[in-house]
Order: C-alpha cells, then sequence, then structure tokens
C-alpha cells in the first residue's frame, strides 16, 4: 500500500472548524442526534463504488462499513426523540450537511483518486476519534 502522506497539504485542512461543530458545549441529546447524523453522513460517502482499489480489497474497510451501518441503524431512534435542543441540532445538522458536501465535492474534483480518499479518511477519523472520546455514559459502547 502506497504511503499516503504527499496526499495532505494545508490548504486543504480546511475542515477543521466544521469538525467542531459537535464540539459545542450543549444538551447532550442535541450532540447525540449529531452523532448519529455524522454516522449516517459518513456510511454514504464510503458506500461508493468508486473507493480507492487498495481500500476495496482489504477486509478491515468491509468490516469499518458493516460498523458505520450497524451503528446508524441502531441508533436510528435517537433522531425519532425529542430533545429541548432542536434548535442546536438543527445547526449542528446544517453544518454537517455542508461538512459531507464539502468531503463528496473534494472526491469530485480530485476525480475519487486514492489521495482525495486518503484525505477523506483522515477527516473521518478525526471525527470518529471525537465521537468515542465523547461517548456519552457508554451511549456507543453498549450498542457493540
Amino acid at each position: 500500500m502506497q504511503d499516503a502522506s504527499h496526499c495532505f497539504n494545508k490548504q486543504n485542512r480546511l475542515m477543521k472548524q466544521q469538525r467542531n461543530m459537535l464540539n459545542r458545549k450543549n444538551k447532550a441529546g442535541a450532540i447525540k442526534q449529531s452523532i448519529y447524523v455524522t454516522l449516517k453522513h459518513m456510511y454514504s460517502v464510503f458506500d461508493n463504488d468508486e473507493v480507492p482499489e487498495q481500500w476495496s480489497v482489504q477486509e478491515k474497510f468491509e468490516d469499518f462499513q458493516n460498523i458505520l451501518y450497524r451503528q446508524t441503524e441502531e441508533n436510528e431512534c435517537v433522531v425519532n426523540k425529542q430533545f429541548e435542543s432542536l434548535d442546536d441540532f438543527l445547526k449542528r445538522e446544517t453544518a454537517l450537511r455542508v461538512y459531507f458536501e464539502k468531503l463528496r465535492t473534494i472526491l469530485k474534483e480530485k476525480d475519487f483518486q486514492y489521495c482525495a480518499w486518503e484525505f477523506v479518511r483522515d477527516e473521518v477519523q478525526h471525527i470518529l476519534l471525537f465521537i468515542l472520546k465523547t461517548d456519552f455514559d457508554g451511549w456507543f459502547s453498549r450498542r457493540g
């Protein structure tokens, strides 16, 4: 597998501010809903026939897709609950939609090349680390 370090440059680090939309100090319910929406967006980005050949042959990539699918399915009820912080959630949802649209745009502009996918993978990794660190009272760990 080729080294992906050459795929990143400072200009492509545009996402940090939008990644932080999950990190606002507000209601846990809105953050849980935002995490769910984030996982759904991730699943849709990676559920793509254009993934790099280097990834598609790896069992780990398929496992990752399965985990994303399972987490979104098992946590779907969170979105259906009513929380006091609906306004906060709607702001986060808009920011998340824009963020993932930018990721998709990068993939399209770079013709779904390996480096574009590595950039997306790196961004998603930052988000997943935040989700794992946040893990409200074991909310995700209980779900397998």
